[in-house]
């Protein structure tokens, strides 16, 4: 984050405001509202964010300063990030969970679904880079050879997650705690929330990604290279 210095400061802005924007659109039970509107937001942050994580995925997989891609490379490896977090949105637990307040669908449905999704995002754990720095020509492995190198290695995947999450959690708490109390005793107000939250969802984006870049390295699979310098 500090080698990306100003790039991580847009990001954060983009994902608070991003925040700020979905908490005027919930609910009074705190949920969001599933609109055309809600899901055109969550288009746009992954769109703008996505610059940034493929300079993570640059920086993490050690391949120096902005590599320099054949023309419209750079342009494949966001669009590449931008769907795969689309995919990983709409099947995603959020999204699950928004079905069944907005449909009424059953909870134990609900809960049966989560599996599936659970396992595809299990799998796509090295989507990302493969997608984002193959792109780029700096990472010789496909999307297939991505999922592929997660096979039987569902619970060493899921375990890496949890340890991450154990890390965020006294985080999160203290943010939860912090936003009761201003509410109760300072400001009520729906940005309070993200205002306080956005840190956490930078947080969880960036060590997401050294994450992906540890298990890749475990996995021992094939180092990332500098890209060759386009053409004059």
């Amino acid at each position: 984050m500090r080698a990306l210095g100003p790039a991580t400061a847009i990001a954060f802005v983009i994902l608070l405001a991003g925040d700020g924007a979905e908490a005027l659109m919930r609910h009074e039970n705190d949920v969001p509202a599933v609109t055309g509107w809600w899901l055109l937001l969550h288009a746009a942050v992954f769109v703008l964010v996505a610059p940034y994580k493929v300079r993570l995925y640059e920086v993490m997989w050690d391949v120096g300063p902005p590599s320099i891609p054949k023309p419209g490379a750079r342009r494949r490896a966001i669009l590449n990030v931008v769907a795969l977090d689309l995919l990983l949105f709409l099947g995603g637990a959020a999204w699950l969970w928004n079905l069944h307040d907005r449909l009424g669908i059953p909870v134990l449905l609900v809960l049966g679904l989560l599996v599936p999704s659970w396992w595809i995002c299990i799998r796509l754990t090295l989507a990302g880079p493969a997608l984002a720095l193959g792109a780029l020509g700096v990472l010789p492995l496909s999307l297939s050879g991505a999922v592929s190198a997660t096979k039987g290695r569902v619970w060493e995947i899921t375990f890496a997650g949890l340890l991450v999450g154990a890390v965020l959690l006294p985080v999160l708490l203290a943010i939860i705690a912090a936003t009761l109390w201003l509410q109760a005793a300072v400001v009520r107000s729906a940005l309070m929330k993200p205002a306080l939250m956005s840190p956490v969802n930078i947080l969880s984006l960036v060590t997401s990604i050294a994450v992906q870049a540890e298990l890749y390295r475990r996995m021992g699979l094939p180092s990332a290279s500098h890209a060759d310098p386009a053409p004059a």
